[in-house]
């Protein structure tokens, strides 16, 4: 954390994050890790970071909804930073404990986080697919940070397929849908990086939105209510 301020002292433009990932363990009851104890260990460290200066927290890499939720809470106990999360979905736009985009949207806008989206796991071609069901779920700020391509092994490696200007190609679609953040993980490298970076700063920021759905997610599912207030129970009279 030190090394990152000292390099973005005199940049004013420039924000340093707390970078927290999954705990690599199932929560209780579909693992051994008991709900209470994910929310103190995300707490902690999100107490580390704003003590060490970061200017923000980003859960990344998240593939459980349960666990996801237990992160946000943890960090807000123990945080006042702004929260930024992204989740890894396969190609159908699953979790990995089944959750669907538009449900972990919803929660992740119900509790607070600064903004949302996707990294890891799928490429920007398969980010392609899943955007607009988050872009018409949630009104936060979306982030993208997909890998280069899905990996192929080549020669008994492992390689990205989607190289540094043909990454730009793609980051550039996605950023003209709205996008607000924009990078890589898995794969892409200071090229890469470079290149969309080229490719897409004239375009205006995505920020917020406003989503005219209602929405109430479940742990694997969400439904859509509408724009207009629904009654429920009997009249009382």
């Amino acid at each position: 954390m030190k090394i990152a301020k000292k390099a973005c002292a005199d940049k004013s433009d420039k924000f340093v994050a707390m970078d927290i990932g999954p705990s690599g363990k199932l929560l209780a009851p579909y693992g051994d890790l008991p709900f209470e104890d994910a929310v103190a260990a995300f707490g902690k460290m999100a107490q580390w970071g704003e003590e060490a200066g970061a200017d923000l927290i980003l859960i990344e890499t998240m593939s459980d909804i349960y666990e996801i939720k237990a992160a946000i809470l943890g960090c807000k106990e123990h945080s006042s930073l702004p929260i930024c999360i992204t989740m890894t979905f396969d190609e159908d736009g699953k979790l990995l404990t089944g959750g669907t985009v538009a449900a972990a949207a919803a929660m992740c806008e119900a509790l607070g986080v600064a903004a949302v989206g996707f990294n890891c796991g799928i490429g920007p071609k398969q980010v392609a697919k899943l955007l607009p069901e988050m872009l018409a779920s949630t009104s936060l700020p979306i982030i993208i940070n997909p890998n280069a391509g899905l990996p192929v092994e080549k020669d008994g490696k492992t390689c990205f397929e989607v190289g540094p200007e043909e990454y730009a190609e793609l980051m550039y679609e996605l950023a003209e849908q709205g996008v607000s953040i924009a990078g890589g993980c898995c794969g892409t490298t200071p090229e890469h990086i470079r290149s969309m970076i080229a490719k897409v700063k004239e375009l205006p920021c995505g920020g917020w939105r406003q989503c005219s759905k209602t929405i109430v997610a479940s742990y694997g599912k969400a439904v859509e209510l509408g724009a207009d207030p629904k009654i429920i129970g009997e009249r009382i009279n």
